[in-house]
C-alpha cells in the first residue's frame, strides 16, 4: 500500500517551510509530454554561469538560463540540486522546476538521476523539500484518487514503487473516480518506471491507444488487462518491455487474430491468459466451421513461442489450434477447461516436452486421449474432471510417476482403479467429488503416503477407516457424501485444518468427536440436523476462523456456546433460527467486537426477534443489513447512540416508533417505502436531531409539518419523497435549516428562491448529483486547495469534518467513491467505524490523537498506522496494542518511552516498525519487548537511546531484512547482528562503529546495502568488509583521522556533529550536552559551522561565544532565558538567516535587539514568553519571509506592527488569542501566501473576508484531526 501519500499531504499543510512551495510553477511543470532532453555537454563554467543567472533581475535572462539547463540534461543535475537548496526563493523554485522537467525525461539515466536529486531534496530540511516531495508523490496521489493501490520495495534505500493495482473490481460512482481513467492518463505511470507488476483489470474505457504510454516501463514483468477493450494492435507497444513475462487478456472479447500475431513479438512472455477471448458462439454447423477455421488461424502466430503458461478456458480452441500450441516447447502450464478439443488434440498436448500442469476438464477427451496424456512424464498436476473416460483410461495415469495433484471428480473411477494408481507415491491432493465410491475407498487412499487433501463431496461411503484418513489429511470435503451410520470415535487427534460435512446426518454426539481437532480452522455443517447442544463441542475448537451453520436448526441459545471462538472471521447463519439480537450479543458483548465487525463476520438472511442487545455505541450503520422492526426495538437500548443508518423495505412506522428513546440521536438516515407520515411524526421527540435523511419513503408534503418541532435540524434530505409546491410554505418555518436536498420536479426555481428569502442561510440542492457538486465546490471554496494532490473526494470529506450538517451526505459518497482501503482520513475519529475496509491510517503531526487511538482497536482491517510526529504517549499505546491485525507501525518522533513499548508485545503480525527521533525515549529495557515481535522484517531504531546491550534482544528476529541504527550509540553490540541471517539492508550512519566491530558483519551473506556514513570506520575497514561481502553496496564518506577524532571527542561531551565530505563539520547539536562550557569550547574550534542547536542551558554568555562562528546561517535556541546582551551579539553573524527561539523567555531588550538582525528571513518564536506588546519590535525585520508565533500571547492591535514586513510569505498564529479584529490588520500583507490560525478565535466568515483581501493567501483554519 501506500505508502507516503498521506505524509505528503499533511506535511505540505503543517510544515514550516522557509521557502513557500510555488504551486503555480508546479502546475506549469506537470506532465507535459516532455519526451526527451537534448544531452548537450556544457562545460563547468557554463553550468555555473547559468545557475548564477537564475538569480538575475532580468526575467528574460532567468528564462533563458532555465531553458539552457533543461536542455543540457543530466550533466547539470548536481549543480541544479545544489541550487535548489539556495536561500534565494527565485533560484530555489527554478531549480526545482528544472529537476522536475528532467524527471519527466524519456532518457532513462536522466530520469533516474533527477529522481535521486528530488529525493535528496525531499529528505532535506530546506523549503524546497515540499516541492520535491509533491513532485515525487504526484503520481501516487493520482493512483489513490482512482481507488488504486501501490507497493514499494522497502529493501532498496530509494523505496521505488514496484506494484500498481488500478483494477476496477467494485462498483464506483463514476462522478468521482470510478472508471475515470482514460488512455492518456496512463502517461502518468511513466514517472514510476520501476513498476514490475501493473493491474488495469475492468478499466472498460481503456483501449489499445492507452498501451503506448507503457513503453517506458522497462522493468514491467506482469501486466493484467482483463476485461478491457483491447483489440490487439496496441500490444505492439509491449514489445518495448524486455522483462514482460506475464500477460492476462482474459475476457478481452474484442481480441482478434492480429492481436495474437502481436503477442508473437513478445519474446520474453512466459505466461498468457486468453480465457474467454472468443466472443462468437453458435450452434449452426456452418458457423461452427467458420469458428474452427478462425481459431485454428488464431493460434498460428504462437508457434515456437517461449510461453510457459497458457490459459484458454472457454476460449473456443480446437484440435487445430492445439497443433500450433504443441510447438511451444517452453509451455509448462495449460488450461483448456470446457474447450472443444478431442483425443486428436490430446496427441498435440503430449508433444509439449515441459508440461507440468494440465486441466482438460469438461472436454470430449476419452480413454484414447488419456493414453496420450499419460505419456507426458513431466506432469505434476492433472485435472480430467467430468470427462467420458473409463476405469481403464484412469489406470493408464499410473505412468505419471511425478504426479502431485489429480482431479477425477465426475468420473466412473472405482476403488480398484485407484488401487492400481498407488504407484503415484508423490500424490498429495486428489479430487473424487461426485463419484460412486464407497467405504472401500478409504483403505485405498491410505496407500498414498503423501496424501493430505481429499475431496469426497457427493460421494457414497460409510465411515469405516475415515478416522485414519483424518489423522494424515489436512483438508477433507465430505459435502453431500452419503455417509452411513457408524461415526464412532472418529477424530481424536489428527492434523485436519478444513472439514466440510454439509448435508450429513449428524447428531450432537457426532459433533463431540470433533473436539480433538485442535488445528481445525474451517468447518462447514450446512443443512445438517445438529441442534443447539451440539455447538458446545464446536465452541471448544478455538482455532476456527470460518464456521458455516446455514440451514440448520440453530437458535440464539446455540450460538451463545461460541463465545470463545474469537478468531472467527466468518459465521454463516443463513436460514437458521438465530436473531439479530442474539448474533450481535455474541459477537459484540461476548467477544468484544464492534457492530461493524459483527456485521462483517455474520452472514444472516432472516431476522425475528432482537432481544438481549445491551450495548452503548455512538454510531450504528446497518446499511446492507436486512433490519426489521423487531431489530429496531433492540437498538432502542443504545442510550448513547448519536448516528444511525437504516436502509430496508422491511422497516415500517411501527419500527420507527421504537427509536423514540434515542434522545441523544443527532444524525438519522432512514429509507423504506413502508414508512409514512405516521412514522415521521414519532421523530419529533428527537430534540437533538441535526441531520435527517428521509429518502425513498411514502412521506408526503403535508407530513413534513411534524419536523417543525425539531429545533436543531440543519440538514434535511427528502430525495425520493412525493413533494408538492406548497411544501415551500412548511419548510419556510424551519429556521435552523442550512441544507435541503430534494429531487422533486414539482419544486420550481421560484419556490427555491422563496425558501431563500425566508431563510438566507439555507442552501437548496435539487438532485443528488447537484448536491454532491455543491459540497465539493464548497470544500474547494473553504479551503482554497492549491495542492494539486488534494482531490475533490478528500475535499468532500473535509466538509464532512467541518460541517456536521452534511456529515452523512459527504461520508456516504466519499466511501462509495474510493472504497477507503487506504488513505489520509480527515474524518473525525468517531466516524471511522463506518469504514469497514479501512487498512491504513496516517496521523502525522496530530496534536491530540487520544480520540483516534481509542477508535483504532474497533477497525478490524487495519494493517498500517503511521503516527509520525504525533503527540502520542505511553497511555495511547494501550489502545494501539489491541490492534492485533497491525502489520506496519511508524512511531517516529512521538513521546513514547520504554513503558509504552511494552504494549506493543501483542502485535504478533507486525512486520515493519519505525521508532525513534526527537521526543522518543526508548532505552535498552524497552528492547526486550521487541524480541516477541518475531515476524518483523523491517525495524528502524533511528535516534533512539539504546546501546550495545540493547541489541541482544534482536537476535531472535530471524525474518528481519532491514535494520536502521542511524545515530544510535552502538559499536561492539554488532556481534548480536551476526545472527540475523536474512538481513539485507543495514544503516549504521552516525554511529560509533569501528573497523573492529565491522568484522561482526562478515557472516551476513544476504546483506546488500550498508550505510556507514559519518562513522569511525576507516577506508581499510571498508575494504576488508568488501572482501568478505563482495555483493554489498556500501555508502561511506571517509573522514580524516583528525576529523574522526574530533567527532569522537565531541560525542563524549554529548555533542552531535554533522560532517559533510565537501564542507567538513557544518553543524552541531548541543541540546544534550551536560556540561555546556567544555562542549562549547570544542564546538567553537569548528569555524565552518553553518548550523547550531542549543538547549535550555544557553545564556547570554553562550551567545557571546557563538558570535565568533561567522559562517553561521541557522541558529536554534530552545527553552532558554535571554536578555538584550546576548541577542545583541548575534548581530555580528552576517550570514544568519534562520533563527529559532522556541519556548524561550525574552526580555524587552532582547526583542529590541532582534530588530537589528536585518538579514534574518525566518524567525520562530513558538511558545516563547514575551513581554506585553513584545511582537511590535518584529516590524523592523524587513527581510522576514516566515514568522512563527504559535502559543505566543499578544493583542490583536500588536499585529498592526507586522504591516512593514513586505516580504512576509507565511505567518503561523496557531493557539494564539487572535480574533477577527486582528485578522483584519493583516489585510495589507500583500506578499502573504499562507496563514495558519488553527485553535484561535477566528471564524469561517472572518477567513472569507481576509481571502477576499488577499486572494493568493491560503488560510488554514481547521486542524486535520480535531479532538
Amino acid at each position: 500500500m501506500l505508502l507516503e501519500f498521506g505524509a505528503t499531504l499533511i506535511m505540505s499543510a503543517l510544515r514550516n517551510p522557509f521557502v513557500v512551495a510555488n504551486f503555480a510553477l508546479l502546475a506549469i511543470v506537470q506532465w507535459s509530454g516532455l519526451s526527451s532532453v537534448v544531452q548537450a555537454e556544457p562545460n563547468e563554467l557554463e553550468v555555473k554561469s547559468w545557475v548564477e543567472q537564475l538569480a538575475s533581475s532580468d526575467f528574460q535572462v532567468r528564462e533563458a538560463s532555465t531553458e539552457n539547463l533543461i536542455q543540457s540534461g543530466r550533466s547539470v543535475i548536481p549543480a541544479v540540486r545544489d541550487a535548489a537548496l539556495s536561500n534565494d526563493l527565485e533560484v530555489s523554485d527554478r531549480a526545482c522546476q528544472i529537476l522536475i522537467r528532467l524527471y519527466d525525461s524519456a532518457d532513462e539515466r536522466t530520469h533516474l538521476q533527477a529522481r535521486q536529486a528530488l529525493q535528496q531534496l525531499a529528505e532535506s530540511q530546506h523549503g524546497s523539500a515540499t516541492v520535491a516531495r509533491d513532485a515525487l508523490q504526484e503520481v501516487l496521489a493520482w493512483i489513490q484518487r482512482h481507488s488504486g493501490e501501490y507497493d514499494v520495495d522497502m529493501t532498496r534505500p530509494d523505496h521505488p514503487v514496484v506494484v500498481v493495482r488500478l483494477d476496477r473490481t467494485r462498483g464506483i460512482d463514476p462522478g468521482f473516480s470510478g472508471d475515470g481513467i482514460q488512455n492518456a492518463d496512463l502517461a502518468k505511470l511513466q514517472k514510476v518506471r520501476e513498476i514490475r507488476e501493473l493491474t488495469l483489470e475492468n478499466r472498460t474505457t481503456m483501449t489499445d491507444e492507452g498501451l503506448r504510454h507503457l513503453g517506458r516501463l522497462k522493468q514491467l514483468t506482469s501486466l493484467n488487462l482483463r476485461r478491457t477493450q483491447i483489440r490487439g494492435s496496441g500490444l505492439a507497444h509491449l514489445a518495448e518491455l524486455p522483462e514482460l513475462q506475464t500477460l492476462d487478456l482474459a475476457y478481452c472479447r474484442n481480441l482478434g487474430e492480429n492481436g495474437i500475431k502481436t503477442i508473437k513479438k513478445l519474446s520474453h512472455l512466459t505466461s498468457l491468459n486468453l480465457d474467454a477471448t472468443s466472443n462468437r458462439w453458435s450452434h449452426d454447423d456452418i458457423w461452427q466451421q467458420h469458428i474452427r477455421s478462425c481459431v485454428h488461424e488464431k493460434f498460428l502466430p504462437l508457434k515456437d513461442h517461449s510461453l510457459r503458461e497458457l490459459a484458454e478456458l472457454r476460449g473456443g480452441i480446437t484440435d487445430e489450434g492445439l497443433q500450433h500450441i504443441s510447438e511451444m516447447p517452453a509451455l509448462n502450464r495449460l488450461s483448456l477447461v470446457s474447450s472443444r478439443i478431442t483425443d486428436s488434440g490430446a496427441k498435440s498436448i503430449a508433444k509439449l516436452p515441459n508440461l507440468e500442469w494440465l486441466d482438460v476438464s469438461r472436454t470430449a477427451i476419452t480413454d484414447v486421449g488419456v493414453e496420450s496424456i499419460a505419456d507426458i512424464p513431466t506432469l505434476k498436476a492433472l485435472h480430467v474432471n467430468f470427462v467420458p473416460i473409463s476405469g481403464a483410461g484412469i489406470v493408464r495415469l499410473g505412468k505419471l510417476a511425478d504426479l502431485r495433484e489429480l482431479g477425477l471428480s465426475g468420473t466412473v473411477v472405482t476403488a480398484a482403479d485407484l488401487e492400481k494408481l498407488q504407484g503415484l507415491k508423490k500424490l498429495e491432493r486428489i479430487d473424487l467429488a461426485s463419484t460412486r465410491l464407497s467405504d472401500e475407498l478409504v483403505e485405498v487412499l491410505l496407500g498414498f503416503p503423501d496424501l493430505c487433501e481429499v475431496n469426497l463431496a457427493n460421494s457414497k461411503l460409510t465411515f469405516k477407516g475415515v478416522a485414519e484418513l483424518a489423522e494424515k489429511s489436512t483438508n477433507i470435503d465430505l459435502t453431500q457424501a452419503l455417509i452411513a451410520a457408524g461415526w464412532g470415535k472418529v477424530y481424536e487427534a489428527g492434523v485436519l485444518e478444513s472439514l466440510d460435512l454439509n448435508y450429513q446426518q449428524l447428531t450432537n454426539s457426532d459433533l463431540a468427536q470433533l473436539e480433538g481437532l485442535k488445528d481445525l480452522k474451517y468447518l462447514s455443517l450446512n443443512r445438517t440436523q445438529i441442534s443447539d447442544d451440539g455447538l458446545q463441542s464446536i465452541g471448544k475448537l478455538d482455532n476456527l476462523v470460518s464456521l458455516s451453520l446455514a440451514s440448520t436448526n440453530i437458535t440464539d441459545v446455540g450460538i451463545s456456546h461460541l463465545k470463545n471462538l474469537i478468531k472467527l472471521t466468518r459465521l454463516d447463519l443463513h436460514g437458521t433460527k438465530t436473531t439479530f439480537g442474539g448474533v450481535i450479543d455474541l459477537l459484540m458483548r461476548s467477544q468484544g467486537r464492534t457492530l461493524r465487525e459483527a456485521i462483517s463476520v455474520a452472514r444472516m438472511s432472516r431476522r425475528a426477534d432482537a432481544q438481549g442487545l445491551k450495548l452503548d455505541p455512538e454510531f450504528v450503520d446497518l446499511r446492507g443489513f436486512p433490519v426489521t422492526d423487531a431489530d429496531l426495538e433492540a437498538l432502542a437500548t443504545l442510550s448513547t447512540l448519536e448516528t444511525l443508518f437504516l436502509l430496508g423495505d422491511s422497516i415500517t412506522d411501527q419500527g420507527i416508533a421504537q427509536l423514540t428513546p434515542l434522545e441523544h440521536l443527532k444524525q438519522l438516515w432512514i429509507s423504506g417505502k413502508q414508512i409514512t407520515g405516521q412514522g415521521l411524526a414519532t421523530l419529533n421527540s428527537l430534540k437533538h436531531l441535526e441531520t435527517l435523511w428521509f429518502t425513498d419513503t411514502s412521506v408526503t408534503s403535508d407530513d413534513l409539518v411534524h419536523l417543525s418541532a425539531l429545533p436543531h435540524l440543519k440538514c434535511l434530505n427528502l430525495s425520493g419523497t412525493r413533494l408538492t409546491p406548497h411544501v415551500v410554505e412548511t419548510l419556510s418555518e424551519f429556521h435552523a435549516l442550512e441544507l435541503l436536498i430534494i429531487d422533486s420536479l414539482a419544486i420550481s426555481d421560484e419556490d427555491v428562491t422563496q425558501l431563500g428569502l425566508a431563510n438566507p442561510a439555507l442552501s437548496v440542492v435539487q438532485s443528488q448529483k447537484r448536491a454532491l457538486e455543491a459540497v465539493r465546490a464548497e470544500a474547494q471554496t473553504i479551503h482554497r486547495m492549491s495542492d494539486p494532490s488534494f482531490s475533490p473526494e478528500r475535499a468532500v470529506n473535509v466538509v464532512v469534518q467541518e460541517h456536521p450538517l452534511v456529515t452523512d451526505f459527504g461520508s456516504q459518497y466519499f466511501e462509495q467513491a474510493v472504497e477507503l482501503n487506504c488513505g489520509v482520513l480527515p474524518l473525525l475519529p468517531s466516524r471511522w467505524k463506518e469504514l469497514a475496509t479501512l487498512t491504513d491510517v496516517l496521523l502525522h503531526g496530530v496534536n491530540q490523537p487520544a480520540a483516534a487511538m481509542r477508535v483504532l482497536p474497533e477497525l478490524s482491517q487495519i494493517k498500517k498506522v503511521s503516527l509520525y510526529r504525533a503527540r502520542v504517549t505511553d497511555a495511547d499505546l494501550v489502545h494501539l496494542g489491541k490492534v492485533t491485525s497491525l502489520e506496519d507501525l511508524d512511531l517516529q518522533r512521538t513521546l513514547i518511552t520504554d513503558v509504552g513499548f511494552e504494549h506493543l508485545r501483542n502485535l504478533k503480525r507486525l512486520r515493519s516498525l519505525s521508532v525513534g527521533g526527537y521526543g522518543t525515549e526508548i532505552h535498552d529495557p524497552g528492547m526486550k519487548f521487541l524480541a516477541e515481535l518475531n515476524q518483523l522484517e523491517s525495524l528502524s531504531l533511528y535516534r533512539t537511546s539504546i546501546s550495545d546491550a540493547g541489541l541482544i534482544h534482536l537476535r531472535g528476529l530471524k525474518h528481519l531484512k532491514g535494520l536502521v541504527l542511524g545515530e544510535v550509540k552502538v559499536d561492539e553490540g554488532l556481534t548480536h547482528l551476526s545472527k540475523l541471517e536474512n538481513l539485507e539492508t543495514l544503516d549504521l550512519s552516525s554511529t560509533k562503529v569501528t573497523d573492529a566491530s565491522l568484522r561482526f558483519l562478515f557472516g551476513l551473506k544476504n546483506l546488500r546495502s550498508l550505510d556507514l556514513g559519518s562513522t569511525l570506520v576507516s577506508e581499510n575497514g571498508v575494504a576488508e568488509l568488501q572482501q568478505h561481502l563482495p555483493e554489498v553496496k556500501i555508502s561511506f564518506r571517509p573522514m580524516s583521522e583528525k576529523a574522526r577524532t574530533a567527532k569522537a571527542d565531541l560525542a563524549e561531551l554529548g555533542v552531535k556533529a554533522f560532517w559533510s565530505s565537501g564542507q567538513g563539520f557544518n553543524g552541531a547539536d548541543l541540546t544534550k550536552a551536560d556540561n555546556l562550557g567544555p562542549a562549547m569550547s570544542k564546538v567553537l574550534e569548528l569555524k565552518g559551522l553553518r548550523m547550531l542547536n542549543l538547549g535550555a542551558n544557553t545564556t547570554d554568555t553562550t551567545l557571546e561565544k557563538v558570535a565568533v562562528l561567522t559562517q553561521l546561517e541557522h541558529l536554534s535556541v530552545a527553552d532558554a532565558t535571554l536578555t538584550g546582551v546576548g541577542v545583541q551579539c548575534l548581530s555580528r553573524l552576517d550570514h544568519l538567516t534562520h533563527l529559532y527561539l522556541r519556548r524561550c523567555q525574552l526580555s524587552k531588550e532582547a526583542l529590541a535587539n532582534l530588530a537589528a538582525l536585518k538579514r534574518v528571513k525566518s524567525l520562530d518564536l513558538t511558545g516563547a514568553k514575551l513581554p506585553q506588546h513584545g511582537i511590535r519590535h518584529l516590524g523592523e525585520l524587513s527581510k522576514l519571509e516566515w514568522l512563527g508565533l504559535s502559543g505566543v500571547d499578544y493583542e490583536d492591535a500588536d499585529l498592526q506592527s507586522l504591516h512593514s514586513l513586505t516580504n512576509l510569505k507565511e505567518l503561523v498564529l496557531i493557539d494564539t488569542p487572535v480574533s477577527a479584529a486582528g485578522l483584519r490588520t493583516l489585510a495589507g500583507l500583500n506578499s502573504l501566501r499562507m496563514l495558519q490560525v488553527r485553535n484561535t478565535q477566528v471564524r469561517m466568515e472572518d477567513v472569507a473576508d481576509l481571502e477576499n483581501a488577499l486572494p493568493e493567501c491560503r488560510v488554514i483554519l481547521f486542524d486535520i484531526w480535531p479532538e
